[in-house]
């Protein structure tokens, strides 16, 4: 559904879910939701769950047999988070 708004209206969209929310089709469905420049119109903000990884670019092809690998070794993103905690800016809650 907020794909097709952001489409329809064509601005940017920010969309806050829950970490429900965040799985993979969700993140591919919304990846293709671009402006005619190509930039993309819907950003999320969301919780992650503390099971979350990612993955940098693929590596380069080495030339053998068989199949090349499709994923970079696993980046644990909570644990990256820690590490680089004093990058981050604390915001008060809507709360307080």
């Amino acid at each position: 559904m907020a794909a097709d708004l952001a489409a329809a209206i064509g601005k940017r969209c920010l969309l806050v879910v829950d970490a429900y929310f965040t799985v993979g089709p969700v993140v591919v469905i919304l990846k293709k939701v671009v402006d005619h420049s190509g930039q993309r119109l819907v950003h999320i903000v969301t919780r992650a769950k503390s099971n979350v990884v990612g993955y940098g670019d693929p590596p380069a092809k080495t030339g053998r047999r068989g199949r090349p690998r499709q994923y970079s070794p696993k980046l644990n993103l909570m644990t990256l988070f820690e590490s680089r905690a004093p990058a981050f800016q604390l915001e008060a809650s809507a709360g307080s």
